[in-house]
């Protein structure tokens, strides 16, 4: 209770997020050649959605592949936007969109949180995450150059970044705040 009153103090709270809109210009779908049955490819994109952790996605592609057989790239690709969908939303980002060359994140969290995010990285990728604010609820974190990538790469380096910035997350909650 106190650490919580101490990061409102301190504005390090990372903002609530029920859902991360992701919007790239990916190919993310289940073909129907390779799940035919519509009820049951609605329920596939039911279960993709109720995922809540890297582990649970990779148990449900698993479940696809032993049903369904060998999976399709965009399949796949589904499957990595959904653990960027998570990681993203666990570390505060509420919209991931392309503004060619860079990819931007948007989210209500203050620059003093982002910073403690930003620690989990490496100090040579710290100037590639800018971040700006015109409001509180309107802030904006900068992936600079990463759109210039091709697309799975985009989504396979921001869901690393993002990944490595949530550890920062566990460290905080238990009072390790030094680096």
């Amino acid at each position: 209770m106190l650490k919580e009153s101490l990061a409102d103090i301190q504005g390090e709270n990372i903002p609530i997020v029920e859902d991360t809109q992701v919007d790239l210009p990916v190919t993310a779908f289940i073909p129907g050649d390779w799940i035919i049955d519509n009820d049951e490819k609605i329920s596939a994109y039911k279960k993709a959605t109720e995922c809540k952790s890297k582990e649970a996605l990779i148990e449900l592609a698993s479940g696809w592949s032993d049903r369904y057989g060998s999976i399709p790239k965009p399949v796949n690709t589904l499957i990595d936007v959904m653990e960027l969908k998570l990681i993203a939303r666990k570390c505060g980002f509420s919209r991931i969109r392309q503004q060619k060359p860079n990819l931007i994140l948007e989210t209500s969290m203050e620059e003093s949180a982002f910073r403690l995010l930003r620690k989990g990285l490496p100090d040579h990728l710290h100037s590639r995450l800018i971040y700006s604010s015109n409001s509180k609820a309107h802030s904006a974190v900068t992936a600079r150059g990463l759109a210039a990538q091709a697309i799975e790469k985009q989504i396979e380096q921001l869901t690393q970044w993002l990944d490595m910035m949530s550890g920062q997350l566990i460290k905080f909650e238990n009072g390790d705040q030094s680096d």
